[in-house]
């Protein structure tokens, strides 16, 4: 089954922990679904202990935590797929009816260099990062259907990457790869 994917193109495979793209198969160290606690995304219990790990981290760093942007951080938290600046701007219009494309875009950056949230590039959303307590290449899984984020981590994958980009005279200075394909429960 993995051979055949060898030519096929990128491939994950939970069971095993191993990721196939091109002619090499990746082990994958770390993965984290996130909806892992709910249909809805992560349960409230783990929006709470997310805010407060953000806000610490804030606090380390000398940065604010405004509410707004505290907000905006709750909003990505209860998804499981990515979100654009509008439909996030939307959502926020709930609670601040004075929100203007601005607020979004500010809170956003601010989340992003903050290392909270990952931009989806190819669709340009956004999507909450649940470890964002250290720097971390990003892999990301995106199922065309359901739009389900699956974040992996592989240091292996990683590593091949910049290799392969240091040969050719390039410097990665952010690396987030996207795959598009169909999430376990749209395959079903």
């Amino acid at each position: 089954m993995i051979q055949d994917d060898l030519q096929q193109g990128p491939a994950f495979y939970p069971e095993s922990g191993l990721f196939v793209m091109g002619m090499a198969i990746y082990p994958i160290l770390f993965c984290v679904t996130l909806a892992e606690n709910s249909e809805a995304g992560t349960d409230q219990m783990s929006v709470e202990s997310l805010v407060l790990r953000a806000r610490q981290i804030c606090d380390q760093n000398g940065a604010r935590f405004t509410s707004i942007r505290e907000k905006v951080f709750r909003l990505l938290a209860n998804t499981h797929s990515g979100v654009g600046a509008y439909e996030l701007l939307e959502q926020l219009k709930q609670t601040e009816p004075a929100a203007k494309p601005a607020t979004i875009y500010r809170a956003l950056e601010f989340l992003t260099e903050q290392g909270f949230i990952h931009k989806i590039e190819s669709s340009n959303a956004f999507m909450l990062c649940h470890h964002f307590d250290h720097h971390h290449p990003a892999q990301l899984l995106i199922c065309q259907l359901c739009g389900h984020v699956e974040e992996l981590h592989s240091n292996v994958l990683f590593k091949e990457f910049s290799t392969l980009a240091e040969a050719k005279g390039f410097k990665i200075q952010q690396q987030t790869i996207e795959a598009r394909g169909l999430c376990q429960n749209c395959q079903a």
